[in-house]
């Protein structure tokens, strides 16, 4: 498959650009053809279908497995991908439908130029209409889909710009939630040992606790490269290490061993050698952001919370793909293979049959002969 379509499957799930709290409701029998009703405003059952086949091929053809949809899934297993799949379209469809009923009240409307430009950028990188037509045939969709996921795309950035300019802060209120926040706001330089096990980590911090020298431990059993220089990280910035990380260097003090922080790296033990505040007037810009973004996350929770939200397609019934959606696996040199052998076995099971067939047609022909003879 070319490479562009593959970047495209790859993000062609309609994600919420902001982190929404979700939240579900029991699913009751609603009106034919509709699978879940936003205010007043219905989502259709052909809706469904159209976006749940796109990622539903899409797992099936970057898988190369055309089962994958009944496996289940490492989160939970007693959950499979296809019904994963169908409940995340489920609430792609609804956020969506929250959002340009939004959208409509603050006059903010699809810029249809952005949505042709757009396309035509795709068609062209990718060669032409064509070609473009072609691909999109080739994992079940149609440019009828592939225009629609596009102006939602836009539709969603404009969308999301206004509500952050709609929420930006003026110095007063910056200064404000400086003050509140600024503990989370730090320069700090700090060592670490990086290591797999948690009884391995005790160890070490008692170890350390006796006095060990930590650069030295460091050396000997840090798994991070930076053990080579005793540990050493050098001096960063809060965010700038993984969450449980810089979680605790927050409420760290300077010169303190931390107790075994885990990550998805192992279990680090770490040394505050010093933290600083970030001033105000360095921060500025940044806090003008985070403020507006928590803001708009607050506004879109909001927007959910009170909104009249009915679900009538329960994502763990029985579906099946409808029929005009449904992709075929593209031909792989195994495939082909076994395609071949499984003609071939059943060519000389054909064959066999014949040969058996004649010979009991033989053996019965002289078992007549015989029968007329001894008459």
């Amino acid at each position: 498959m070319n490479s562009k379509i593959k970047a495209f499957m790859k993000n062609i799930a309609l994600t919420f650009m902001v982190a929404i709290l979700m939240f579900t409701t029991a699913c009751n029998k609603g009106p034919e053809g509709v699978v879940a009703k936003v205010n007043d405003a219905e989502i259709s059952q052909e809706e469904f279908d159209r976006d749940y086949a796109a990622q539903a091929n899409n797992a099936i053809l970057m898988s190369n497995n055309a089962d994958i949809l009944e496996e289940t899934t490492d989160q939970n297993p007693q959950v499979t991908m296809g019904q994963e799949i169908r409940r995340q379209v489920l609430e792609n469809l609804i956020q969506m439908e929250l959002v340009k009923q939004d959208a409509q009240k603050k006059n903010i409307k699809v810029d249809e130029n952005k949505v042709t430009e757009q396309i035509n950028a795709v068609k062209e990188q990718i060669g032409g209409e064509e070609v473009f037509n072609e691909q999109l045939k080739t994992v079940g969709m149609t440019p009828e889909f592939y225009e629609n996921y596009v102006r939602n795309t836009v539709l969603m950035n404009d969308y999301y710009e206004a509500l952050l300019k709609e929420f930006e802060a003026d110095d007063k209120q910056l200064e404000k939630y400086y003050n509140d926040h600024k503990d989370e706001y730090f320069t700090a330089t700090a060592s670490h040992i990086l290591v797999a096990d948690v009884d391995e980590a005790n160890k070490i911090k008692k170890e350390l606790d006796k006095g060990a020298d930590f650069a030295e431990m460091a050396k000997e059993k840090s798994l991070d490269p930076s053990g080579a220089q005793g540990g050493d990280l050098g001096t960063f910035n809060n965010g700038e290490m993984v969450q449980p990380f810089n979680d605790a260097l927050k409420v760290m003090k300077k010169g303190e061993i931390s107790d075994p922080v885990k990550t998805d790296y192992g279990y680090h033990i770490i040394k505050l050698t010093d933290k600083k505040a970030r001033t105000f007037k360095d921060l500025k810009d940044e806090l003008k952001q985070t403020y507006a973004q928590e803001k708009v996350k607050e506004y879109v929770d909001k927007l959910q919370k009170d909104a009249k939200i009915k679900r009538y397609l329960d994502p763990k019934d029985d579906y099946k793909l409808p029929e005009k959606y449904q992709v075929a696996l593209p031909k792989t040199a195994e495939n082909e293979k076994n395609d071949k052998a499984s003609k071939e076995a059943n060519k000389n099971a054909k064959t066999n049959a014949k040969v058996e067939n004649k010979a009991e047609e033989k053996a019965n022909n002289t078992k007549a002969e015989n029968k007329a003879d001894n008459k």
